[in-house]
């Protein structure tokens, strides 16, 4: 397929979809986490775009052409933006690109940081398949705070996670990036009784990261996971020290 709004993603984020495609559907996220890599790949300095979500250009009107040639095919929502930013609640265009997605038979992959309204939750617990996801550093709001600052509540991403997955929506957790491992420890510790899947990477381009010691905490992530019969994904950026 000619690769237009939706597309095949490469490399890291790859991992996150192997077997279809992603959309961003803003530019720009005004959750200004620190650890954001968007920037950096769009050549956009970090402040600016941080400051508000803007939809793309014709963005209705090029996906409408676009998405009925996804039947059947999942499509990630989003890797540069968060899909339900602030930002979602003037434009509504995630809300409309799902509903579009439940009409042509395309099948959802969502990651955010944000939560849902009522009717979005209706329109995805109506999909006879799609994948709700949340990005959780910590269980602990304060400590996530201090790196989303400006992110809705741990406790409230966690808390919305079990909606879905008390209607039967399969459900997975970014573990990524792992800043403090006992932090995500924690995280599986109290979601694994609703959540499906953690899908694990380590903290890039912050020195913090040299301190840790990510043999150990892999280690310790599988055992977790294995204990409470949880599926996980190591990503390659952790995979190395499996072989140590």
């Amino acid at each position: 397929m000619a690769q237009g709004l939706i597309y095949n993603p490469k490399g890291k984020a790859k991992e996150y979809i192997p077997d279809g495609y992603a959309l961003n559907i803003y530019v720009g996220c005004s959750f200004g986490c620190r650890y954001c890599y968007a920037p950096k790949i769009m050549h956009q300095d970090k402040e600016l775009y941080h400051i508000v979500g803007k939809p793309r250009k014709r963005f209705r009107e090029k996906i409408i052409q676009e998405i009925i040639l996804y039947k059947g095919k999942k499509v990630f929502l989003s890797f540069i933006s968060d899909p339900f930013q602030p930002c979602e609640q003037e434009y509504k265009l995630t809300e409309f690109v799902l509903g579009e997605m439940l009409l042509r038979g395309v099948i959802p992959v969502i990651l955010t940081k944000g939560i849902v309204s009522d009717k979005v939750f209706e329109i995805i617990c109506s999909f006879e398949e799609a994948y709700f996801g949340c990005t959780l550093t910590s269980a602990d709001n304060d400590v996530a705070l201090t790196w989303e600052p400006k992110a809705p509540l741990a406790s409230l991403r966690m808390d919305q996670i079990k909606r879905f997955h008390d209607r039967n929506v399969h459900t997975w957790v970014s573990l990524e990036p792992v800043i403090y491992p006992g932090e995500a420890l924690e995280v599986i510790e109290k979601t694994h009784n609703y959540v499906d899947e953690y899908k694990i990477g380590k903290l890039n381009y912050e020195n913090i990261g040299e301190k840790i010691d990510w043999k150990k905490f892999v280690d310790q992530v599988i055992n977790l996971c294995e204990k409470y019969g949880v599926k996980y994904y190591i990503k390659n950026s952790l995979k190395e020290y499996l072989e140590i």
